[in-house]
């Protein structure tokens, strides 16, 4: 919080630097407003975060090691979200193309702005207001990407007509303690110096 109120000071409408606090929420806004998808804000941002750095990723922007590091960080939280049974695919990438974050920089057709990262701890700053532009192709690629992996994560039950029992498969462990996450982070954070 003390990171936020320091951005904040400096910029406290949110029309420049503090547009940071904006990481993630791209998609993870359009998943949360998405008609049957069950998450939390904070969840729905964290799997915006997963498809932030796959696109920066695939843009050049940030490495796979960087890539790496930061969706460890990210897993590690056991982001919570649940989709309808059925392609969202299209609806999730419509209300991204009409994002909030439109009108800071000039519009470009066939491109979302999106806030990203190089790595963790370092934003990638293309302009003032930290917005890059990201070919619409690429966006719904990730819009694909997030769904599939969390959904590979999401408890499912499976019958088994074996033995007729109800299996559910164990999920990632949860980290609950905000100590626990601060220690993942700093220890992220450490080792980028």
């Amino acid at each position: 919080l003390g990171a936020k109120d320091m951005l904040l000071k400096k910029d406290p409408r949110e029309k420049h630097l503090a547009l940071l606090f904006e990481y993630g929420h791209t998609i993870g806004h359009a998943l949360e407003l998405t008609n049957g998808v069950s998450t939390s804000h904070g969840e729905g941002v964290a799997v915006g975060m997963l498809a932030a750095s796959f696109i920066a990723n695939k843009m050049g922007i940030m490495s796979d090691t960087d890539r790496s590091d930061h969706d460890a960080i990210v897993v590690a939280l056991d982001p919570e979200i649940f989709f309808p049974d059925r392609d969202i695919i299209d609806e999730v990438l419509e209300k991204v193309c009409h994002d909030n974050k439109r009108g800071y920089i000039s519009e470009r057709d066939g491109f979302c702005p999106f806030i990203l990262c190089k790595r963790i701890g370092e934003m990638h700053a293309p302009n003032e207001f930290y917005l890059e532009y990201v070919p619409v192709e690429l966006v719904r690629e990730a819009i694909i990407y997030v769904v599939t992996r969390m959904s590979k994560i999401a408890p499912k039950a499976v019958a088994s007509i074996a033995d007729d029992t109800i299996e559910v498969p164990k999920r990632p462990r949860r980290v609950s303690s905000p100590e626990t996450v601060t220690d993942i982070i700093l220890s992220n954070f450490q080792s980028c110096k």
